[in-house]
């Protein structure tokens, strides 16, 4: 209850700014009310997706329930916890593949790699593969540049607010808000535009790596055969 009335007076207050036309105001309040807000919608989503789960252990626990349906349901948890290790939603064929490839690098590419890179990551032709579409690529380097850009205008705002640091509260607020949001989104951007990177130059190799020895493997196993007949 404290929690709803602190955001209902946050609200109010932002009215209040907006009918008297207060607009630096009423933008560094905005950024503050949205945070608590996404917070609260992202724990709701959380905890039903945590309530979802919690449902499908509980099916599994029902005696005579039918082996078809246990299988579902198993593999549907299947399906949602290795979905949040490696942002991959896969059948049983996929996830298999993703456990033989590392173990097959042995600790040089990590689960966390793994899911940086899973929106690049597919499966084409029983082989794992790093697809990227003319949009990935231009989307790279627009965030790159993005985020040089952002990061030397947040410099430059900052070194602005040293000239007004004595001036008014109205005057900082804004070359402060200003900094600090060019500030994050550089950041955001350079954290988007290295899971490209990574994808492209970290696990597409290894994949590439991957398939070869495993090609290699099968070689080797079938000349074997053919020398004990």
């Amino acid at each position: 209850m404290i929690g709803n009335k602190t955001v209902l007076e946050a609200i109010e207050t932002v009215t209040q700014y907006f009918e008297d036309g207060n607009w630096v105001a009423l933008t560094i309040l905005s950024v503050f009310i949205a945070i608590p807000l996404f917070r609260a919608v992202r724990g709701a989503y959380v905890g039903y997706k945590e309530r979802k789960t919690n449902d499908l252990k509980s099916a599994l626990e029902i005696e005579g329930l039918s082996d078809d349906v246990r299988f579902v349901v198993q593999e549907s948890l299947n399906r949602t916890y290795f979905y949040r290790a490696t942002g991959l939603s896969g059948d049983h064929y996929l996830r298999t593949k993703v456990r033989e490839f590392l173990e097959s690098t042995r600790g040089d590419v990590s689960i966390f790699g793994v899911w940086r890179a899973s929106e690049y990551i597919d499966v084409e032709d029983g082989k794992l593969v790093v697809r990227f579409s003319w949009y990935d690529k231009i989307h790279y380097y627009v965030l790159a540049v993005s985020s040089f850009l952002l990061f030397l205008i947040s410099i430059f705002l900052w070194s602005a607010l040293i000239y007004v640091w004595q001036g008014a509260v109205v005057e900082i607020l804004p070359f402060a808000a200003q900094a600090t949001l060019c500030f994050v989104m550089s950041i955001w951007f350079a954290w988007r535009a290295s899971n490209h990177y990574i994808a492209e130059y970290k696990i597409k190799p290894a994949f590439k790596k991957y398939q070869n020895c495993d090609g290699a493997e099968v070689r080797e196993a079938a000349n074997e055969q053919c020398l004990e007949r």
